[in-house]
């Protein structure tokens, strides 16, 4: 694939993941607190061990457990928050670019590539052709592509444009 188009891939990608991104987003926020209410219910607040075991022949103590089962679910919490900022970062770029667009060119992006409905459904609701819908959808994503990842975005569609 052409690196000029990458953008527009990507930004289509988004927008029709989005509905699974929310979903995923208030999933994680249900197992954050799931881990966090796992990391209450462990009894000692113990120090951080490193690699090796105390004494006793290799044998781990109590102690040494909870801090091992502690530090793994610390690990687990801040996956699943990295993983829920880095899905809110997409969706708060989507929605500003969204909400950049026309009316209009927000019902077409938000119709074919979020609803999944297609551009002869489109044009039947707004009494236009399926063409022109989808040459008015497609110019839509690109202007969300350009807001997505920048001007550089911008600069090369437009020189696809003159090409």
């Amino acid at each position: 694939m052409k690196m000029e188009y990458m953008g527009v891939e990507l930004a289509r990608r988004y927008l029709k993941n989005y509905r699974k991104y929310k979903a995923a987003v208030l999933n994680l926020e249900e197992d954050i607190a799931a881990f966090r209410a796992e990391l209450a219910g462990i009894a000692a607040a113990v120090a951080r061990y490193g690699a090796e075991s105390g004494g006793r022949g290799g044998a781990c103590s109590s102690v040494e457990r909870m801090a091992a089962s502690r530090m793994e679910v610390e690990t687990r919490i801040g996956q699943a928050v990295k993983a829920k900022s880095e899905l809110e970062h997409i969706l708060r770029r989507l929605d500003r670019a969204l909400a950049s667009l026309s009316e209009e060119e927000r019902a077409l992006v938000a119709g074919h590539f979020i609803e999944g409905k297609t551009w002869r459904e489109l044009g039947e609701e707004t009494y236009q052709s399926e063409k022109w819908v989808c040459i008015k959808g497609n110019r839509a994503l690109q202007a969300v592509a350009s807001m997505l990842f920048g001007i550089r975005a911008i600069q090369e569609q437009i020189r696809l444009d003159l090409q």
